[in-house]
C-alpha cells in the first residue's frame, strides 16, 4: 500500500527518509515544494 506523503510531519519525513538512505534536509525541500509551491506532482 501507498503511503501519503502529506500525512507526514517533518520530523516524521526525515526518519523516512534516512531509512530510505536520503539525507534528512530532502524533507525540508519535500516540504516547501508541497506547502509553498503547492506542487501537486513529482513529474
Amino acid at each position: 500500500m501507498k503511503k501519503n506523503i502529506k500525512n507526514y510531519d517533518l520530523d516524521n519525513l526525515k526518519e523516512e527518509l534516512k531509512s530510505l538512505g536520503e539525507k534528512p534536509f530532502r524533507a525540508e525541500q519535500i516540504f516547501r515544494w508541497l506547502y509553498q509551491e503547492k506542487v501537486n506532482s513529482f513529474e
